[in-house]
């Protein structure tokens, strides 16, 4: 079925992001904590890296789900941002953090409207924490780790699957909007229809047993 893409898994639990552009910033204080711009950036941009991963193995492995070209998915993805606010370092040591932060993706349009008409189209990746609401999915008390390489510009990102997953199922929704209300209707339809049609079994049933001279 269109509506219900599976759930990508990635082949790797964790990512590794270069923060090269930042050359030795997490080098230049033992302070590597969460919250630190360039800590967060990394974060995002692997968060960013694992969905267009995502969205490649799936275009390949589901493409019945993929009614249309790969550029049109790729460039609603490169549009989503994702907002990482109110971070706190829960555990640190001098090479590695346990973070906790509110993570939110801001729905296009027309992934809007398709999650709107589409119910539980994100539930798989909410977990506890997560809520689609207001146009955006935002899962609040977060918790994701972070490690520094050897190097001091590298680090490793883990647990952010569920983001990653659902900025790669906006993509798709997006792109998909139309297909994807078309096959709500036809379902709406569809249990309407066994409504009425059981009704009408019922009455026919009803006015069968009735005598002759009420009828």
């Amino acid at each position: 079925s269109i509506m219900r893409m599976k759930k990508i898994v990635s082949a790797a639990c964790f990512l590794v992001i270069s923060a090269s552009a930042h050359a030795g910033i997490f080098g230049d204080s033992g302070d590597f904590k969460c919250g630190r711009e360039d800590a967060v950036k990394a974060v995002q941009d692997a968060i960013r890296d694992d969905a267009t991963a995502r969205l490649q193995t799936a275009f390949i492995t589901e493409s019945d789900q993929f009614t249309q070209s790969r550029e049109s998915y790729s460039n609603v993805l490169k549009t989503l941002q994702v907002d990482i606010r109110g971070v706190s370092t829960t555990r640190q040591d001098e090479s590695a953090a346990t973070c906790m932060a509110t993570v939110s993706v801001t729905l296009p349009e027309n992934a809007l409207i398709a999650a709107t008409k589409t119910p539980g189209l994100f539930d798989e990746f909410l977990q506890e924490s997560g809520v689609f609401s207001n146009g955006h999915v935002t899962w609040k008390s977060y918790l994701y780790s972070i490690k520094l390489a050897d190097n001091k510009k590298d680090i490793t990102v883990s647990d952010m699957d569920n983001i990653a997953a659902v900025m790669t199922k906006t993509a798709w929704a997006a792109v998909n909007k139309d297909s994807l209300i078309n096959e709500v209707n036809m379902q709406t339809l569809g249990a309407l229809r066994e409504e009425y049609e059981s009704k009408d079994a019922q009455l026919n049933a009803i006015w069968n047993d009735l005598p002759d001279a009420v009828r």
